[in-house]
């Protein structure tokens, strides 16, 4: 009782939120659901798999359900339990569990009461106050399995030592319930790990092993089997790229001197002043030496506690031979062997290489109980017992950790304005958060107005209405370029929130179209239109990511109009009345996927150091793999989708990568490549087995183009692409191979697909043509995206457009001023006093490329915004014609039934797209008249469901994981009754013989 007093007066400042509900928590994993019923928002968050908060699936907060769902039942059954509440009641349980693991592991080892009693307190504020301990509150689900490490390993221990059945079922629970998150489940199967190899060479018998292997791992699997499958799911696939420089950057303190003074946290929160205390620094160092000398005094004849302390010593010299990362030269080049064999993913789970210091105190821990307990004689026990105090109280009282306990990590008053957005914007409406771009920062984090000492969280950002998923490439874009109205409409947002509460923020994407009010620290707009998130969209455009292509139809008066599909579905083709010029990606995508190889270089190299390597990222962004970056750096702006397939990219001149792959069949070929032309391109050199080509990169338009490199005769097996950057900065996307028929076949369906289909070419004048003398102009606000090109006498705007379809066209260019268009050999002139739309056709276009040049007549400038050509069977048919259309089906009602179910009424003349505004996952399906539709994606973003039938019709819209999950949640919940009622059974059993 006494050392748990000490730890809970150390740890009080997590503990505040028990007696002010107000306190919350905004600082790393802490972080917390704020509002009036911010319990039940936690809830709500473990109970269903789609977070609709978040506007995705939360893998992270679904895995500690075992943990905090008991917890947050009191939410449902006391309205004022809030989440920091029960993150507090969390900490608290995890520490009074963790003193008594403490206090029964000093038990286990036979020494005099008397000696117990001063070792406990020691051994208890070692454990929980070392600073390795205290830094993983950052981590708060890393820090609650660190907290009962104790316990684990005495239920473990007592096992194997008495062979108690109940403390190998307790051992089981509590691997099941705190080993949930990977970090976790990893640290805790070290330790199991651990004890089996104690217990094959204290005890040899193989029931007694298998029983102690199996049964925790077959506990643990049905007990989280509802949680398991979203791993499952996803492919097991780590989900952020590994590359040598980020496992580089996260051990850059792992040098030696540094792990044995507790101080290798690769990004401490502190100022290094803290860190390089000299007299924290020699304390620690003596700790470790005292727990060392201890075990090295181990008489000979003390097998059991000598194999004991010997072990726990092999494994701290191994987890530290981890620890180091890449300062440790053999796993270095152990590292860069699996990275060149494709394998680095494999050192996921340790990329943050100062996490694996949580195993080490358990170890020492075991060392210094070992040792100390075979002090018999009690002036030697005193004397070492009171030198390992004053050493520890010094290095306590020296190091960071009361100061990351009291400042960093506790929790803080919210200003009112939060609580009062939380009661004001419901979560059925979206909130787009703007970040600004320029910050101060303190210690490497943005900080709050309001509070300097706290870093910055999306705790407000999850507390306040719900958003979109983050990782999307157009809600990306939306935060970097305004976005036309419609758009936010389409997406269910009604409000834009600027985090002008970020100390120093200035510099953020502007929406003046919205009606914008700054609150004493954040800046709120609001879209007026009343908005739903389900719609039916009058036309279908297929197009696939680029966000240009899309913003080229913003004057549109109506969001209905205006559907766009990253998935080109064969059933959604053959219903498309308009297709965009960009979906020939899309189709080229495709029929490498279905009938051909396709070739992911981003698998291929480990690396993310453009400058000297050929480098993974992602057009989303994904944490140590940018890309936007690098793009705005050269003033390069491109949203276009890599396909969720990664990209590679370097600048780096003769820098060169080899791309293996296999052919599962011998065939002619069409070679193909996914590149990135751009301004600052160059060139680059290819060579497929023996064959070899030289591409040119550089193009005044930055894209990604499918470019035909040749045909080539591929036989079946193993084949090799070597790639080498001659020139420039460059990208590659995706190779593929497609069997030269299967290609010809395929573009003939194609071709067959949109006889009947209108088909539309959008070129942005300032990105879609190439120019000469020319320059961007933003000064015209009803710009189609904001910007078009301002031309004087000697410009000349021109680019070649590949027609797929023999049609009659019609040419219409926004624009103002006196110019030329000439169409192949035809010319054309046209005169727009304003900014309007011209017109010119129909024109007779055959199938195949045709050049576009337009030129400015007059000395004053010319301004140009956008062309559309687009097939017609009509003189002058103008654009807004050929959207008109009857609306296909109207939305009568919808009821939300939660998170994850909707029940939606409509009235259908013809088959239509069904909208819903939630963030795109293949697994939200429909059932109509018992037929189950899936979902395909809308805009990239939201979630769009085909329904082919007519009348009053009622569609159900779940999630389908949810149906899942409640069966899942069955099996673990009976493991668990089960479990526990056998040790109340058994405890009961022992107390009735003792009576």
């Amino acid at each position: 009782m006494i050392s748990l007093s000490i730890v809970l007066i150390f740890f009080s400042p997590l503990l505040h939120p028990l007696l002010d509900n107000r306190l919350n928590f905004v600082y790393g994993d802490l972080t917390s659901f704020i509002g009036n019923n911010s319990g039940f928002e936690r809830h709500r968050t473990l109970y269903y798999i789609f977070n609709q908060r978040a506007g995705e699936v939360r893998d992270d907060e679904i895995r500690i359900g075992p943990l905090f769902g008991g917890i947050s039942m009191l939410s449902t059954l006391i309205p004022s339990v809030t989440d920091s509440q029960i993150a507090s009641i969390v900490v608290l349980a995890s520490i009074i569990i963790g003193c008594y693991g403490i206090f029964k592991l000093c038990n286990l080892f036979e020494m005099k009461e008397h000696y117990r009693a001063l070792l406990i307190p020691c051994i208890t504020i070692f454990y929980y106050l070392n600073l390795w301990s205290v830094e993983r509150i950052v981590h708060l689900w890393i820090w609650y399995s660190y907290a009962i490490f104790p316990l684990y390993l005495y239920c473990g221990l007592t096992y194997i030592l008495y062979r108690k059945i109940t403390q190998l079922i307790i051992y089981s629970l509590l691997f099941a319930i705190y080993g949930i998150i990977p970090h976790q489940f990893i640290y805790m199967f070290v330790i199991h790990v651990f004890l089996i190899i104690h217990l094959i060479l204290l005890d040899r018998n193989i029931k007694k092993l298998l029983l102690f292997i199996s049964i925790p791992m077959t506990i643990y699997l049905f007990s989280n089997i509802s949680l398991l499958f979203l791993l499952f799911r996803s492919g097991l696939e780590y989900p952020i790229p590994m590359s040598i420089d980020q496992l580089s950057f996260l051990s850059r303190n792992g040098d030696l001197i540094n792990i044995f003074t507790f101080t290798n946290n690769w990004w401490p929160q502190l100022p290094t002043t803290l860190l390089k205390n000299p007299v924290f620094l020699l304390t620690s160092l003596l700790l470790f030496m005292f727990a060392f000398l201890t075990a090295l005094f181990i008489p000979a004849a003390e097998k059991k506690h000598r194999a004991l302390t010997l072990f726990s010593l092999l494994f701290i010299v191994g987890i530290i031979f981890f620890m180091q990362g890449v300062n440790n030269s053999i796993l270095l080049n152990i590292i860069h062997f699996f990275g060149r064999m494709g394998y680095i993913d494999i050192f996921a789970p340790f990329r943050e290489w100062g996490k694996l210091a949580v195993l080490v105190p358990i170890f020492l821990v075991v060392m210094l109980l070992s040792g100390l307990t075979l002090l018999k004689d009690k002036k030697r026990f005193v004397v070492t017992s009171f030198s390992f105090i004053v050493i520890l109280i010094i290095n306590i009282a020296s190091s960071p950790s009361l100061v990351y306990i009291n400042r960093v990590y506790s929790p803080t008053y919210m200003p009112q304005e939060y609580y009062d957005l939380y009661d004001k914007i419901p979560i059925e409406h979206k909130v787009l958060w703007l970040y600004p771009i320029s910050t101060q920062s303190i210690l490497g984090t943005d900080r709050y107005v309001w509070n300097h000492e706290k870093a910055t969280s999306d705790v407000i950002e999850r507390s306040i209405g719900s958003t979109h998923n983050k990782n999307f490439e157009y809600v990306k874009m939306l935060t970097k370029e305004e976005a036309p109205q419609y758009l936010l409409n389409a997406l269910n947002i009604k409000y834009i929130i600027k985090r002008t509460d970020i100390l120093g923020a200035s510099n953020f994407t502007d929406y003046q179209y919205l009606s914008c009010n700054k609150l004493d620290y954040l800046t709120i707009c609001e879209n007026p239109y009343n908005l739903t998130p389900f719609y039916v969209p009058r036309n279908l455009i297929l197009s696939d990511l680029d966000g240009k292509n899309f913003y080229a139809i913003t004057f549109l008066p109506n969001a209905s109009h205006i559907t766009v599909t990253s998935d080109a579905r064969k059933y959604t083709i053959e219903r498309a009345k308009v297709v965009l010029s960009g979906f020939e990606s899309v189709w080229l995508y495709e029929t490498a996927k279905e009938k051909g190889v396709l070739i992911t270089p981003f698998n291929s190299t480990y690396f993310h150091n453009p400058a000297k390597f050929w480098s993974k990222a992602a057009t989303a962004d994904r944490l140590h793999a940018p890309w936007h970056y690098y793009l705005e750096q050269r003033g390069m702006n491109n949203w276009q989708s890599d396909y969720n397939k990664g990209l590679i990219f370097t600048w780096a001149i003769n820098n060169t990568l080899e791309i293996p792959f296999t052919v599962e069949e011998t065939n002619k070929y069409i070679f193909l490549i996914r590149l990135f032309q751009n301004q600052y391109g160059g060139a680059i050199h290819v060579q497929l087995d023996d064959k070899d080509y030289i591409l040119n990169t550089a193009d005044q338009l930055n894209k990604f183009i499918w470019k035909e490199i040749g045909t080539i005769d591929v036989g079946k097996g193993y084949h090799k692409i070597t790639l080498r950057n001659l020139e420039g900065f460059n990208a590659i996307n995706l190779f593929a191979l497609i069997p030269k028929q299967e290609y010809e076949d395929a573009k003939i369906q194609l071709e067959q697909s949109l006889q009947d289909k209108r088909i539309i070419y959008i070129l942005e004048a300032e990105s879609d043509l190439y120019n000469q003398n020319s320059k961007i102009s933003d000064k015209y606000e009803e710009a189609s995206n904001g910007q078009m090109l301002e031309l004087n006498e000697t410009s000349k705007l021109s680019n070649t457009i590949e027609i797929i379809k023999t049609s009659d066209y019609i040419f219409a260019i926004r624009s103002m001023g006196h110019l030329t268009i000439k169409i192949d050999d035809r010319e054309y002139k046209i005169n727009s006093p304003q900014l309007n739309w011209n017109y010119i056709g129909s024109i007779g276009l055959e199938r195949g490329k045709h050049t576009i040049e337009l030129t400015n007549l007059a000395q004053s400038p010319a301004n140009v915004d956008v062309i559309w050509f687009y097939n017609t069977q009509k003189e002058n048919e103008p654009i807004e014609n050929i959207f008109v259309d009857e609306d296909p089906a109207q939305v009568i009602s919808y009821q939300k039934i939660n998170p994850t179910k909707y029940v939606v009424k409509v009235n259908a003349i013809k088959p239509f797209l069904l909208s819903f505004a939630e963030s795109y996952d293949p697994l939200w399906v429909t059932y109509v008249n018992g037929e189950k539709i899936q979902s395909i994606p809308l805009f990239g973003t939201i979630n769009g469901f085909w329904i082919n039938q007519q009348g009053l019709l009622e569609i159900i819209i779940e999630y389908e994981p949810q149906r899942w999950f409640y069966i899942g949640s069955i099996i673990s919940v009976t493991t668990l009754i089960v479990c526990t009622t056998y040790l109340i059974y058994n405890w009961a059993k022992k107390n009735h013989s003792r009576t």
